[in-house]
């Protein structure tokens, strides 16, 4: 982020491929969520057509809220759309998120309710596993972190005075297999103590907690973008803004309306 609003040496003609990044991403949602299918005229139509109206409607922001006779129009809409770099970076992670192994098991099952006081339950059956996996990673990178330094100063070390380094990734293997034994039947404890009443009137509704995570990844491109926005704003207090808060209100409705339509597409 402090490159995109601090970079003096910014390519003109490159912000054309960061518009061209943010409008792609929504006919490749439509053709996966089978909107489109996979036809190949309306796909290429909206493949195309996508990106030239984001950037006609980020020309007409920008034309609302600058004037300039020192500087082209085209210049300084190059210079502001670089601050949707990490809005359109974000959007992509949250669109391969869900390609990631093990992240569509991982469910929020919330439990409507009339058999007992409250009315709503929300419990997370499968958040457990969610713990599992961080802390499995965490240890095979602890083990492969040693394994490593092991391997890049085995000459340097001293196999008499340095067994405990050599040891490590030993111990490690043994966490992790001991808590491989012993998470299932933790598991199953846990949750039969947090198992609801329940009869013929409770519904059942399964949300992916990776719909959780896309939704903060877009929220954190906002707030950088935004931040990235205002910080070159700040460079061009000399130009002759028509109403820098009309331009700055404009490009953050903008942001929120994009987001709000990749999110739409990637959780309903």
């Amino acid at each position: 982020a402090t490159e995109i609003y601090n970079s003096n040496r910014l390519n003109k003609g490159l912000f054309l491929f960061v518009i061209a990044l943010m409008g792609i991403l929504i006919p490749i949602l439509l053709m996966h969520k089978h909107i489109i299918g996979n036809r190949i005229l309306p796909f290429t139509s909206i493949y195309i057509l996508t990106p030239l109206i984001l950037f006609f409607i980020l020309w007409f922001i920008t034309e609302m809220g600058f004037k300039s006779k020192d500087q082209a129009g085209w210049e300084f809409l190059g210079r502001l759309t670089y601050a949707y770099v990490p809005l359109a970076l974000t959007a992509h992670i949250a669109f391969q998120l869900q390609f990631l192994p093990i992240v569509n098991n991982i469910l929020f099952s919330v439990i409507l309710t009339t058999s007992i006081s409250e009315n709503i339950v929300v419990y997370g059956k499968t958040l457990f596993y969610l713990f599992k996996v961080i802390y499995l990673l965490f240890e095979f990178i602890v083990f492969f972190k040693m394994i490593m330094y092991i391997i890049l100063t085995f000459k340097e070390i001293d196999l008499k005075e340095s067994r405990i380094s050599l040891l490590k990734p030993l111990l490690s293997s043994v966490i992790v297999g001991i808590i491989l034994y012993f998470l299932p039947k933790i598991n199953s404890y846990i949750f039969s103590l947090l198992r609801p009443a329940s009869d013929a009137k409770d519904k059942v509704f399964n949300i992916p907690l990776f719909h959780v995570f896309q939704t903060m990844l877009m929220t954190f491109g906002i707030i950088l973008s935004f931040y990235c926005l205002f910080r070159i704003l700040r460079k061009y207090k000399e130009a002759n803004m028509k109403s820098n808060k009309i331009l700055t209100t404009f490009h953050f409705l903008f942001m929120i309306s994009y987001s709000i339509i990749v999110l739409y597409l990637l959780i309903v």
